[in-house]
């Protein structure tokens, strides 16, 4: 997620709200990082999450009652602003390697 130059601080405060939702899902911590360097200044607003679910089923159901709380939509609302893109990527473990 690249968030809006000067913004980075208001995006924390939002995401350790979205921590409190995910924590009364029952959900487990997920990892968030800030680059601290990269190719261009750019890349100073870049933020990554990590997390592990045991199945796609598990995930699309969490986004489902993630979507759905009422805090969330409101929480949403205040994203808009300060998120300039933002891209998902699913991987999976390559087994046996």
């Amino acid at each position: 997620m690249k968030i809006v130059p000067g913004k980075s601080d208001v995006a924390i405060e939002l995401l350790k709200k979205e921590e409190e939702f995910r924590n009364k899902l029952g959900v487990k911590p997920w990892k968030a990082y800030r680059c601290i360097a990269g190719r261009d200044a750019e890349d100073m607003n870049t933020f990554y999450f990590d997390t592990e679910w045991e199945s796609l089923a598990e995930f699309e159901q969490f986004v489902e009652k993630f979507g759905s709380m009422e805090e969330m939509t409101s929480l949403t609302e205040k994203w808009k602003p300060i998120v300039a893109s933002h891209e998902m990527e699913i991987y999976t473990v390559i087994e046996n390697l």
